[in-house]
């Protein structure tokens, strides 16, 4: 298949040419006439045709193209393009893509051949288990989603037609289905590019509930953040063994770098975790029992903590109400993962706000780590206007745990370290507004004991 945008090398000399794809070569996608948009649809129209095709190297490399031509399009210039995919319907047609069959059959014929050798290798039979065809279609709806004038609407019809159950079905075919054919623990290039295209696709996934997510029914919402848990749970375990492997070898003086799949791995439990959030925006409501049979709050929470090592620190002693208390630190929380220990924070804070926050064990989940972010805030808070609001956030969380959590509870959390950290740390790390939060802590925490 001839294209314009078959090399990377070229896109350089492309960024000052109208953007094409195979065949709109003599028709630039920019020029203004009736005339020219009939035939751009009509190339395009053919194009995507081939998306369905029962050849597999041939869609791969027209989604490929298509990508490629999206990548160097924007709101401005190229822009035609953006609105070209959606009179060609292109939402739809991707994701028939993605869930077109792949059927064993007598042919002979050279594409069949291929597509044999292609799920041989994979251990697969269907194309929305396949990351190189995964990477390109998430990354495209991403970009439509992103930069195309009418990206509301592109988001919709995701929506609208089944594009977050394809996705789903993806993600579990890719991350969640075992195959022995799959090297998921190896520093290979499949295993990388499986990890990346997984990350694609909740980037994906995560705008689209951020832009749609109201559209979705409640069913809807519940089964998708049922798979958001299952991949969370998953994804975690196999970051924890990295780290476990990776403290191992700096106590033996080995080599600590971790092999690059690990990095892939950690940026799809950030994409996961981000997606969360944008879908609980939308959530109106949430029963006890849906929360409890999920486990939740136990989950989302155990994600951002150490499985097993548990660090003792220091004591400090505080008196409150001429009672003297031990308030011993934590440090179970993986805070070196800025993007993991945020992502759990904002889930938190936005659940309270929201009232699903609905019995002393949600709220003893939230004690642990709210202590932990104010105590992290203590020794270096940013200054930015969104982190403080969510930083007073966290200190609303901290005051309505102090009236459910039972008094020992309390007293063992750390909260009273967090709070002297806190009033004690210079102009220049904790602002006034915290410190001023910090005391109505305190005093909510006095009244409790």
């Amino acid at each position: 298949m001839r294209s314009s945008l078959s090399s990377s090398r070229r896109s350089s000399n492309l960024l000052d040419q109208p953007a094409t794809l195979d065949g709109i070569g003599d028709v630039p996608i920019e020029r203004p006439t009736r005339k020219a948009k009939r035939q751009r649809i009509t190339v395009l129209e053919e194009e995507m045709e081939k998306l369905t095709n029962d050849d597999d190297d041939e869609a791969l490399k027209t989604l490929e193209n298509m990508n490629e031509v999206a990548k160097l399009s924007t709101t401005t210039k190229g822009a035609k393009f953006f609105k070209d995919f959606g009179v060609c319907q292109g939402i739809e047609r991707i994701l028939d893509c993605l869930s077109h069959p792949i059927e064993n059959n007598s042919d002979d014929s050279d594409a069949n051949k291929n597509n044999k050798r292609r799920r041989s290798i994979r251990g697969i039979n269907q194309r929305l288990g396949d990351p190189e065809f995964v990477l390109p279609a998430a990354n495209l709806i991403y970009l439509f989603v992103m930069r195309a004038q009418d990206a509301q609407k592109i988001s919709d019809s995701f929506v609208k037609h089944q594009g977050v159950a394809v996705f789903l079905k993806s993600s579990a075919s890719l991350i969640l289905e075992k195959n022995k054919k799959k090297e998921y623990g190896s520093q290979d290039f499949c295993a990388v590019t499986l990890y990346k295209a997984s990350a694609a696709l909740w980037l994906c996934l995560g705008m689209i509930f951020c832009k749609s997510g109201s559209l979705m029914s409640h069913k809807e919402q519940m089964k998708s953040m049922d798979a958001i848990l299952n991949s969370m749970d998953h994804l975690g375990i196999i970051t924890n063994k990295a780290r476990e492997i990776q403290e191992r070898r700096k106590k033996e003086g080995r080599n600590a770098v971790m092999p690059k799949v690990c990095d892939q791995v950690t940026k799809t439990l950030h994409e996961v975790y981000r997606a969360l959030n944008y879908l609980i925006d939308h959530v109106e409501s949430m029963s006890r029992e849906e929360i409890d049979s999920k486990k939740l709050f136990q989950r989302c929470h155990a994600i951002a903590k150490h499985p097993e090592k548990k660090t003792k620190g220091k004591e400090i002693v505080i008196t409150v109400n001429s009672v003297v208390m031990k308030a011993p630190q934590q440090s179970k929380y993986k805070t070196d993962d800025a993007t993991l220990f945020l992502n759990t924070k904002v889930f938190f804070v936005t659940c309270f706000q929201k009232g699903f926050l609905k019995s002393k064990a949600h709220f003893e989940e939230a004690l642990g780590l709210g202590v932990e972010t104010i105590q992290q805030n203590s020794r270096k808070a940013s200054k930015n206007v969104r982190a403080q609001d969510r930083r007073h956030n966290v200190f609303e969380l901290l005051i309505a745990c102090c009236k459910k959590v039972q008094k020992k509870t309390l007293e063992q959390s750390g909260i009273l370290g967090a709070i002297e950290a806190t009033l004690m740390a210079d102009q220049g790390t904790v602002q006034t507004s915290s410190k001023l939060k910090a005391r109505e802590l305190l005093k909510a925490v006095a009244d409790a004991l």
